[in-house]
């Protein structure tokens, strides 16, 4: 008889607010063993997890990864529900330009190409006039072009992500922020939250 792996619910939260931040379900190898910078997951031996806006005792969470009986066990006395409308618009705003830095630092990876390290190398070995790296003048010229052309494609990928960071960080509504990230390479969604 083969038994089917049930799945692990969990919560991540942000480790500066304490918020609920994603809510998830995976199979047990997908739990993560190491969460993202600024987050902790919570694992709920009940497997029930919060719905709507909540917020965890940060000082009962004392690991990456805390396996507790239920969130109630770790659950404030109050729900985020009380926060006010700026306070959501905040978290809001916080939220999307976390998921923007990530996109663009994605896009600044994929620019430099898997052997980003090797292609540093031969050009600063390039710009020391050459290397073992380098064959000849005419490679160290090729090398120096294509750096100053690599240079010019993350200096406009950062300028586009400073602009939209600064509209997402100036609009004063849910809606102004989804205007604002749709500006995101044709990224027409309806919303992000």
């Amino acid at each position: 008889m083969i038994t089917m792996a049930r799945n692990v619910c969990y919560v991540e939260i942000d480790n500066a607010t304490g918020f609920v931040t994603g809510r998830f379900s995976v199979p047990a190898g997908m739990v993560p063993e190491a969460p993202a910078d600024g987050r902790t997951v919570v694992i709920p031996a009940d497997r029930k997890i919060p719905a709507g806006p909540a917020k965890l005792d940060r000082r009962k969470l004392r690991q990456p990864v805390n396996r507790v009986a239920s969130i109630s066990s770790v659950e404030t006395s109050w729900r985020t529900a009380e926060l006010t409308a700026s306070q959501l618009l905040e978290g809001q705003r916080a939220a999307v330009i976390e998921k923007l830095d990530r996109d663009f630092a994605q896009r600044a990876s994929s620019n430099t190409g898997p052997l980003a390290g090797i292609h540093a190398e031969k050009r600063r070995q390039a710009e020391a006039g050459g290397g073992p790296l380098v064959d000849g003048e005419v490679d160290r010229q090729a090398i120096l072009e294509k750096a100053a052309r690599q240079d010019e494609a993350l200096a406009t990928i950062e300028r586009e992500r400073r602009a939209i960071k600064a509209a997402i960080r100036a609009a004063t509504t849910k809606e102004e922020i989804d205007r604002a990230r749709s500006r995101l390479s044709g990224d027409h969604k309806d919303s992000f939250l």
